[in-house]
């Protein structure tokens, strides 16, 4: 079964995704599990790079994720961009903040 994206002021189909299989998705939760399983090795400074790097592919694209929500949801694009920036805070946030915050457990 496909699933399909429609922009709802305008009903044109904007993309189509097919639905992902059991085994598929085991792979994907294997390969993700694997991934945690070396990133939580890390230190808090790498863990924030990323973090920081996120950010700022967030801040660098927002108007792209701005329109993308506005076609699919009729999500203004102001409110699109504020949201990406909001994410983007939150990876700044974390970025700083994660390490300190384990200290306090």
């Amino acid at each position: 079964m496909a699933f399909t994206s429609i922009n709802p002021a305008t009903g044109e189909t904007l993309a189509s995704y097919e639905e992902t299989s059991a085994a598929a998705i085991a792979d994907i939760i294997a390969n993700v599990h694997e991934a945690w399983r070396e990133w939580r090795h890390r230190d808090f400074g790498e863990r924030a790079r990323f973090m920081r790097a996120a950010a700022g592919l967030l801040r660098d694209r927002s108007q792209d994720y701005a329109r993308l929500m506005a076609e699919e949801t009729g999500k203004p694009v102001r409110q699109g961009v504020a949201e990406a920036q909001k994410c983007a805070t939150t990876c700044d946030y974390f970025a700083d903040n994660s390490a300190r915050s384990m200290r306090l457990r």
